[in-house]
């Protein structure tokens, strides 16, 4: 059975940076009782296979319980990262139109990579370097072992794909690789829209800490899905117009504040993490860096990291507007509030909502295929958003909707 790659998107890499040699026993418990209870569901508890269980145990002992991190991961611990992002909680998306077509790993980048040596930049053909070989968490390499694993910052996400929708059409020589970089191009642009709708949440704290209501619009998964994120300037800030002439002067600010180096990192005395110093809040347990920062102890491990002096793109805008505060509801956003003087049209089927239910169909069969834990929650994630928006669904979306639930429930 060949390797294929499955490409997905993640708020940020550094909580699963923090498991590595992490010493965490709480978490890796949890992993194996998590596990205990798949292989029971899959042999019975009496057929229990006890190799498959004692592999994954090594896995999470060197993964995680073992605090002297090994600078060579295995390639397997793609199976225990996939746990330990459902452990944390952490938001995923997956549903890519690239992870349908089941592009077999070694058969598509390495040939892709070689096709354009000499047409990408040599950060880009890094990047590509990183998807094909591998790239560790904290160690200095990943051991190719049937299993691989790689990841990209947001920044990175942006740069190659800007270089690779940059390709003329003659770029792509091998013909077999034509969908192979379409959809690559494809994917890597939705998931660069989820960075932007992170960059307008931050700048939403920014301008509550000085007294400005905010609201971001488009940045939920479902919206950035259908749109595309800010490819279509679908992510907002939003403030009322009372508040506008002094929003648009804190975006100034917030802009030329992440342009320059942030600093060194600080320590989380409540929970001990190390926080990256362009966070005011603690990543971890939530807590205002003014009231919990304390000294870096000397054995604390930081990652230092080249900060880039090029200005940032502009990735949201403000949108005022002039409708007055409903103090029966003052948390309401003004958007919302326009939309609740309208009727609520009944009976009348609805795109997005029927656009939901795809997503949570396609999310249920991919479940059933290689993602059960988090394919099935994704999908019963958009049956409920789904539901939100009406309770009116064509035939064909009737359909989805309970074969989604039903193969979610058995699966």
């Amino acid at each position: 059975m060949s390797t294929r790659t499955e490409l997905a998107s993640l708020p940020s890499i550094e909580p699963l940076k923090q498991v590595v040699g992490s010493g965490n026993e709480e978490l890796a418990a949890a992993l194996m009782q998590s596990i205990t209870d798949d292989l029971i569901q899959l042999y019975g508890e009496d057929e229990i296979d006890e190799e498959e269980h004692e592999e994954y145990q090594s896995m999470v002992e060197e993964m995680i319980i073992n605090t002297d991190s090994p600078s060579n991961e295995a390639g397997s611990w793609q199976m225990v990262i996939r746990r330990v992002v459902a452990q944390l909680n952490l938001d995923v998306e997956a549903d890519f139109s690239f992870n349908h077509f089941g592009f077999k790993h070694y058969y598509c980048w390495h040939p892709y990579r070689k096709m354009l040596t000499d047409r990408l930049s040599e950060d880009a053909l890094q990047l590509l370097r990183h998807l094909e070989e591998g790239r560790p968490l904290k160690g200095k390499q990943v051991h190719d072992d049937g299993s691989l694993f790689g990841w990209l910052e947001a920044d990175e996400v942006k740069r190659l794909h800007h270089e690779l929708d940059g390709l003329d059409e003659h770029a792509i020589s091998v013909e077999e690789l034509n969908e192979f970089h379409e959809q690559l191009i494809e994917c890597l642009a939705e998931i660069a829209s989820f960075a932007n709708a992170a960059d307008a949440d931050h700048l939403r704290v920014v301008l509550e800490e000085h007294g400005i209501r905010a609201f971001v619009d488009g940045g939920d998964l479902h919206t950035s899905l259908s749109y595309i994120g800010s490819a279509l300037g679908g992510v907002h800030v939003i403030v009322r117009a009372e508040d506008a002439e002094q929003a648009v002067e804190l975006v100034r600010q917030f802009e030329n504040d992440e342009d320059q180096p942030s600093g060194p990192p600080w320590f989380c005395g409540a929970c001990e993490e190390v926080v990256d110093a362009g966070f005011q809040v603690c990543w971890s347990c939530g807590a205002e860096r003014s009231e919990i920062e304390v000294p870096m102890p000397e054995t604390a491990e930081v990652a230092f990291h080249e900060e880039e002096n090029a200005p940032r793109e502009r990735l949201m805008e403000v949108v005022v507007s002039d409708r007055p505060l409903d103090l029966a509801n003052p948390f309401a956003s003004p958007r919302v509030e326009a939309q609740a003087d309208k009727p609520k049209p009944s009976g009348e089927i609805n795109e997005e909502a029927e656009a939901m239910l795809l997503r949570a169909w396609r999310a249920s069969i991919l479940g059933l295929i290689g993602l059960p834990f988090i394919a099935s929650f994704y999908s019963m994630y958009m049956l409920v958003a789904a539901l939100k928006v009406t309770d009116v669904f064509s035939q064909e979306g009737n359909v989805r909707f309970y074969t989604a639930f039903f193969i979610n429930v058995v699966a």
